[in-house]
């Protein structure tokens, strides 16, 4: 019999056209504004990436989507965010981060949980009871995804840390992608890993664009040129300039673009 709750979870995935909205996006530290009124749409099924200089606010404008800013003191938001026409800044994180996962620049599986543990530790989080079997198929489906099955099927009950720097990251867009969110975050997800893992997580990351809008952060030109459909370049917190991929990187519209992918500064 098949497991209703992973149906539930491959319809959503395979089926939402969910679209990020940010409208006039302003984020501050204190007195200090990181992020001065950016504006994108995030479309489902294509990959978005965001480059520029380091903190020029692109990782902001990310850990905003997941709604990170309220564990960080003195920080706050203004405009808003919208996923479905709601905007997620007036709504529960928990119930948030459910709809859009998100992997950080270095593998931070949880230490004391097995791989099988760090995939459902969504669930865990939220309170959802699984079942045995909901449980094995759930795992299942989210280390297929993420192209680690074949590779950790025998050792589930191993701890997560006890992969190779390659596997902890697949291990976490699989712990990422197992509550089938809507949107993926992805922040410099190949910056602490060597060229042979970093096709291999760009070739996931195409996988992976066929059933949710993916946006990634990376300071890799040659990275978001491959995989990108659309990116936006952020200097100085300000969002200079977004189209696709082949205009950005062809024949940007601002100077400052230019520059910055010609290496002129950065």
């Amino acid at each position: 019999m098949e497991n209703q709750l992973l149906n539930d979870t491959e319809n959503k995935t395979a089926d939402s056209r969910a679209v990020v909205k940010i409208e006039n996006l302003k984020v501050f530290y204190d007195n200090v504004e990181a992020v001065k009124g950016v504006n994108m749409v995030f479309e489902d099924k294509k990959v978005h990436s965001i480059i520029g200089p380091s903190g020029c606010g692109k990782s902001t404008v990310l850990r905003s989507l997941n709604l990170l800013h309220s564990l960080t003191p003195n920080a706050r938001i203004e405009g808003s965010i919208k996923l479905d026409d709601e905007n997620i800044l007036d709504q529960d994180p928990m119930t948030i981060r459910r709809r859009i996962g998100m992997v950080f620049q270095r593998p931070n599986p949880f230490p004391h949980m097995s791989i099988a543990d760090n995939v459902l530790a969504g669930y865990k989080m939220n309170n959802i009871q699984l079942s045995k079997t909901e449980s094995y198929d759930i795992v299942e489906y989210a280390l297929k995804k993420a192209a680690l099955w074949k590779e950790v099927k025998g050792k589930l009950n191993k701890r997560g840390t006890f992969l190779s720097g390659g596997q902890q990251q697949r291990l976490c867009i699989a712990r990422a992608i197992a509550m089938g969110p809507e949107v993926l975050l992805l922040d410099e997800p190949t910056s602490a890993l060597d060229p042979i893992t970093t096709v291999n997580i760009e070739e996931l990351i195409m996988e992976l664009r066929e059933s949710m809008s993916i946006v990634i952060v990376t300071h890799n030109m040659q990275q978001a040129a491959r995989i990108s459909d659309k990116v936006a370049f952020m200097y100085l917190g300000e969002l200079i300039e977004y189209d696709t991929a082949d205009v950005i990187f062809s024949n940007p519209t601002d100077k400052r673009t230019d520059e910055y992918i010609n290496g002129v500064f950065g």
